[in-house]
């Protein structure tokens, strides 16, 4: 599975999958909003911004409290808060790059929508959830599109939680210092990730070490980690997010999993 799909596509998808794969015991709701703004940058000249965000989120339950709040601080970054709801609050009450670049705060009014002749910054956020016997998947694609911008920029953060626990972290389960090797060796040499060689910058052709990136999924059996690069990071930005495949068996076999990820992959 690629995540190197476009931004237009990419709401369809996270509306149209839902959850249908999850075992019966799992379950989830959905959070929406949308909030429009127009911003007072002085006496001749306004800027707008809409904020919207549509969440696939975890029952009560299906996760700890912990995990909960550490899910809230990964999804609103800088808008987080005790709650889900304060954190959609925040969020939609952003003046997006204007307050978290230029670190300003312009007089603002709340509008029912943006007129049809007016630029606007957009900013979006939207999860998925997803669901096996272990483990719980909430993908967070996050876009902005700043005004007068030539095109926008999105980010996609899968993160992984154990069924009825806390979150788990890329080093909970393998030795990040040893990663580096084993990255560039599966990129160049696993058919799977072929359209990643492909497209890595210059300076990381033929390197027999590549970046280690802590934002990971697991594939549904269990059989495969995926290490999930954001825009710039080995390729260029039309090459889209980009995803490294590295099998458990080229893992066990390169390098030494934790106690804790031997028992996940029942090793």
């Amino acid at each position: 599975m690629k995540y190197r799909v476009s931004i237009l596509l990419l709401a369809g998808v996270l509306l149209a999958v839902g959850c249908t794969q999850q075992p019966k015991e799992f379950a989830t709701r959905t959070v929406k909003g949308e909030r429009c703004w127009q911003l007072i940058i002085d006496d001749s000249t306004t800027s707008w911004v809409r904020n919207s965000y549509e969440l696939q989120w975890p029952q009560m339950g299906c996760i700890s409290s912990d995990a909960e709040r550490e899910l809230i601080k990964q999804v609103f970054g800088s808008y987080a808060d005790k709650s889900l709801h304060r954190s959609c609050e925040n969020f939609l009450n952003s003046q997006g790059l204007l307050e978290d670049v230029e670190e300003v705060h312009y007089p603002a009014y709340n509008v029912d929508a943006i007129p049809d002749t007016e630029m606007f910054t957009e900013q979006e956020i939207k999860t998925l959830c997803e669901a096996n016997e272990k483990l719980i998947t909430l993908t967070v694609t996050s876009y902005i599109f700043p005004e007068g911008a030539a095109h926008g920029s999105y980010d996609i953060m899968p993160i992984v939680i154990e069924r009825g626990g806390g979150i788990i972290h890329l080093a909970d389960i393998v030795d990040t210092n040893q990663l580096g090797p084993i990255v560039a060796r599966a990129v160049n040499k696993l058919p799977a990730n072929s359209d990643v060689k492909e497209c890595l910058f210059d300076e990381f052709q033929g390197q027999e070490s590549l970046p280690v990136s802590q934002v990971f999924s697991i594939s549904d059996a269990m059989d495969t980690v995926y290490m999930v690069y954001g825009l710039y990071w080995l390729t260029p930005y039309a090459c889209g997010v980009q995803e490294v495949a590295l099998p458990v068996n080229m893992l066990k076999e390169n390098m030494a999993l934790t106690d804790k990820g031997k028992k996940l992959f029942d090793l």
